[in-house]
């Protein structure tokens, strides 16, 4: 007997060194929307219909910073996102963790929306080499399990 798979489709994207792989619903973001971004625009970001969004930061590290711990590196960067993000709150604080098997620090911070404790925003810091990568991921607690995947996903060629 044959049994049909309804088994999401994924797809692997990848922009320079980075990839990632993403389920259905989601979409690499366009030139212009990772433009508006910010003032630096992202290497990779994918989005989803509901405002999710799981976005790459690409930048060198300083020459005088290149022999800091990841926790160092990463601990300059928390406060600055921090404030960036309206009404946000660390809800876990910064620690060592790895990604793609190399060394890395996240934190999680809540931030206010319509419906309390919905929205959360992921921040990891990996190194390698020279670069620093800074994974964003944040999006409506029913997307957790997504957003969570699509950073396990994370590769640097």
């Amino acid at each position: 007997m044959f049994i049909a798979s309804s088994l999401p489709a994924q797809q692997r994207i990848a922009a320079g060194k980075v990839s990632l792989t993403i389920p259905a619903g989601w979409r690499a973001a366009t030139r212009a929307e990772m433009a508006s971004s910010g003032e630096t625009p992202p290497t990779l970001a994918v989005v989803r219909a509901d405002n999710a969004t799981v976005a790459v930061l690409e930048s060198p590290i300083p020459a005088e910073a290149r022999a800091w711990p990841v926790m160092q590196i990463a601990g300059g960067s928390v406060p600055l996102l921090l404030l960036a993000s309206k009404d946000a709150s660390v809800a876990t604080p910064l620690h060592e963790t790895k990604v793609a098997g190399l060394p890395a620090a996240e934190w999680i911070a809540s931030y206010a929306t319509a419906k309390p404790d919905d929205s959360r925003a992921r921040v990891i810091v990996v190194l390698r080499g020279e670069t620093e990568y800074t994974l964003v991921a944040s999006g409506p607690a029913e997307n957790r399990s997504d957003i969570d995947a699509i950073v396990k996903s994370f590769e640097l060629r």
